[in-house]
């Protein structure tokens, strides 16, 4: 752990570190996943947007946000409401490229402005498609890097995206259901599993063809996606799965994931035009401004980074507009001590927590709080030092 300089009494900082090294020294996973969804809603102090609807565009918008540079760097996003529309603004791991933030921006512009209503009122589907185009675009290189294996082998011997896994998956689910009725449905889903998989192959060899055909084949595998997904009459095919009770090796396996997360490409565009489309939100949707956060510079340490959704919670701090957001959208489930600080913070909400720890998870020394602001995260840490400590006692 770093041992940095800020506003917060050092020795209160250390105390902290060196507790969370020695939980760290007994596991690497001191709680288990647990989602919030399910939670009452926060009061509203103001706010337009239900609770439920901002949580799940910040989910969202965190999700397309997704560095393509590295998959374990997490994005996070939070919704803050203004009397002109929306700011979404989001943070990294790493900062957030300009490309990226031009992307998103593209994708809620098309959201967004006195044409949409009527561009979805006329023709819905051909809005989607236009939309989901968006996105492909904005997630190809994640998607090409996912569907394509190292780029030094030859087209053909190239592994995929793994969903050539997906049939031999479907049938050792396939024997071990008894029920005709769960036979049957994946029976559908391994035709539709072998109709995905054909158009899978059109994606080897991919980055050689026009733009037009790459964002035609990677439509059609988003679409196939969706087909898949859908049909299971969950909300992905992994949950599917593990409502059968099937073994994590299979019902989470890379080619569940990411036929998941392709599917997701196309879900969240339908969201983004409910949401614009809903009279009650038409002033926000008129103008959706896509801001960023520096990440700040561990100097002097090597590996250390502030997490996404604690940049999130401390531009917050400095930045406090009124109504503040309630929710911090992720792209993927809060680790264990994001989670906790949010918990004991009790501003913010967090859709779901892996429950794991990471040793290079850190604080930023800091130069602008206020007395007030420091007493009061300097309660959080206490109260997350006393959490850790009993972990480790227990």
């Amino acid at each position: 752990m770093a041992s940095i300089s800020s506003c917060w009494a050092p020795t209160l900082l250390r105390e902290f570190y060196e507790s969370v090294e020695g939980l760290q020294a007994l596991t690497d996973t001191p709680a288990k996943p647990r989602s919030y969804r399910d939670r009452l809603d926060p009061p509203s102090d103001g706010h337009i947007l239900s609770f439920g609807d901002e949580l799940q565009l910040a989910d969202d918008l965190a999700f397309l946000a997704q560095d393509n540079r590295d998959s374990k760097n997490v994005s996070a996003v939070t919704i803050q409401e203004n009397p002109d529309g929306i700011h979404a603004i989001v943070s990294g791991n790493s900062t957030p490229t300009e490309s990226l933030i031009t992307g998103l921006q593209d994708i809620l512009d098309t959201t967004s402005g006195p044409a949409v209503l009527g561009d979805q009122g006329e023709n819905r589907p051909a809005f989607l498609r236009s939309l989901l185009r968006k996105v492909v675009d904005l997630r190809k290189p994640r998607i090409l890097h996912q569907s394509q294996g190292s780029t030094g082998r030859k087209s053909k011997s190239r592994r995929g995206i793994e969903t050539s896994r997906l049939p031999q998956i479907l049938h050792s689910v396939l024997q071990q259901q008894s029920a005709a009725a769960e036979q049957q449905l994946l029976l559908d889903l391994l035709a539709r599993t072998e109709a995905f998989d054909r158009t899978l192959h059109q994606s080897y060899g991919l980055e050689a063809e026009s733009p037009e055909t790459i964002n035609q084949v990677l439509h059609n595998l988003a679409a196939h996606c969706v087909d898949l997904v859908t049909s299971t009459g969950s909300s992905s095919l992994g949950e599917y799965l593990k409502s059968l009770a099937i073994p994590p090796d299979l019902s989470e396996s890379p080619a569940v994931r990411q036929v998941d997360e392709l599917a997701r490409c196309s879900l969240v565009c339908t969201r983004l035009a409910d949401l614009a489309d809903k009279p009650e939100y038409g002033g926000l949707f008129a103008r959706v401004k896509v801001l960023r956060l520096e990440a700040p510079f561990i100097q002097g340490v090597d590996s250390a980074f502030v997490h996404a959704e604690i940049q999130q919670v401390l531009h917050h701090e400095r930045h406090t507009r009124r109504p503040r957001p309630r929710a911090i959208g992720s792209s993927k489930p809060a680790c264990y001590l994001c989670d906790l600080f949010v918990e004991k913070q009790d501003r913010y909400q967090v859709s779901e927590t892996h429950g794991r720890l990471y040793g290079h998870w850190t604080l930023p020394g800091i130069d602008w709080m206020t007395e007030s602001q420091a007493e009061e995260l300097g309660s959080v840490l206490r109260s997350m030092i006393q959490d850790v400590r009993e972990k480790v006692n227990h």
